[in-house]
């Protein structure tokens, strides 16, 4: 979900909203609960034996656009693999050269930055591990950002994990399927820190100059 002004933005697997055809993405005026006609239309719309193929998992606003990332290839009959960009209010998919190869499981887009994060092998045929930081106009990598996160160990496999991007810092943790936890954080081409924690992170919040973590517990 996100938040912008007085409308609320969903993003999901979804297809129906207050009983209202509507997939993946939906817009609700807060005043007055309302489902406003903003719609995109996606593979599934005309293929339902596809339901969950193309989800939305990530959305971001930036003045009159609205960022969205997931498992999509298509969106208002156009190709556009998992990272698209369409006007906030009539939801017509602005031109774009952004194209992500893998599913993007969160995204944010800052002082003309989108960073991108999640199962992610490439974007404009440049090979990358897991994250991406694109200028948003041209949709091409940022140079000298870093663009790989720690694997897991062997035999080991990430069950969670979340991106914030802060001050030009990118900070991450990746809970792993051992119960610990990989938690780092990254400036343009070189790691800043990584350290290991005891037990799985479940949420985070950061402020001007501290970082708080709330884990699983025992």
């Amino acid at each position: 979900m996100l938040l912008d002004g007085g409308m609320l933005y969903l993003a999901g697997g979804f297809d129906r909203v207050f009983n209202v055809v509507r997939f993946r993405v939906a817009r609700i005026e807060l005043a007055t609960s309302t489902l406003t006609p903003f719609e995109l239309i996606f593979f599934s719309n005309d293929n339902s034996n596809f339901f969950g193929y193309d989800q939305v998992n990530a959305i971001g606003i930036d003045g009159n656009k609205l960022f969205i990332g997931g498992t999509f290839t298509l969106v208002n009959g156009r190709q556009q693999p998992h990272l698209a960009e369409v006007d906030k209010i009539t939801g017509v998919l602005e031109p774009s050269d952004k194209k992500i190869y893998g599913e993007v499981n969160t995204l944010l887009v800052d002082a003309g930055n989108i960073f991108v994060g999640g199962y992610i092998i490439g974007h404009l045929g440049t090979s990358v591990k897991g994250i991406a930081l694109l200028d948003e106009e041209t949709g091409a990598g940022r140079s000298g950002w870093i663009e790989s996160i720690p694997p897991p160990p062997d035999g080991e496999y990430y069950t969670s994990y979340d991106f914030h991007f802060q001050n030009s810092m990118l900070y991450y943790y990746l809970n792993i399927s051992d119960g610990t936890t990989y938690l780092g954080a990254v400036e343009k081409d070189d790691g800043i820190w990584l350290a290991t924690i005891d037990h799985p992170i479940s949420g985070w919040a950061f402020s001007d100059d501290a970082l708080y973590l709330a884990d699983e517990g025992s």
